[in-house]
């Protein structure tokens, strides 16, 4: 998984909320 993609995507939202939510 590129990171680099995703935070340039519009999944950057997602994952950012993925992240808030476990800690």
């Amino acid at each position: 998984v590129r990171f680099d993609a995703l935070s340039s995507g519009p999944y950057r939202r997602f994952w950012l909320g993925s992240i808030a939510s476990v800690g």
